[in-house]
């Protein structure tokens, strides 16, 4: 089935709104995203995978501060959620906040799957001089 053509099947089911909104990012349409994010958070308001697509859709639309608010939603809830951390330290080092963001950044590893599978011959820099 083409993404397009994705329908929701069962109106009250929060994973037909996330998958939807899923296929909405897909293919660039992040107003209709949210749309679809924020009823499934509506239906499921506890979905960290919600909160956190529906913090990246407002940020594709501008709207930093509400994917902001979205991210402190979730690190509320699980304080090491690594995509919350890394979608934070983003907005924070954009701030010129580097103390905070370069900590938080550090989750980039743990929310990139294998973005630190190479194996390298010196160990990995700790910010020393």
């Amino acid at each position: 089935m083409s993404t397009l053509n994705v329908r929701i099947l069962e109106p009250d089911n929060p994973e037909d709104w996330f998958n939807r909104g899923i296929s909405c990012v897909e293919r660039g349409d992040y107003s209709e995203a949210e749309l679809c994010f924020r009823r499934a958070q509506t239906l499921a308001p506890q979905s960290q995978e919600t909160i956190l697509n529906l913090g990246y859709t407002l940020d594709k639309q501008g709207r930093s501060a509400e994917a902001f608010a979205c991210y402190e939603s979730v690190l509320a809830v699980a304080p090491e959620n690594a995509k919350a951390r890394y979608n934070r330290a983003i907005h924070l080092l954009r701030a010129g906040n580097l103390a905070a963001g370069f900590a938080d950044y550090e989750a980039r590893f743990a929310a990139m799957k294998n973005a630190d599978s190479r194996i390298y011959g010196q160990p990995r820099w700790d910010g020393s001089p």
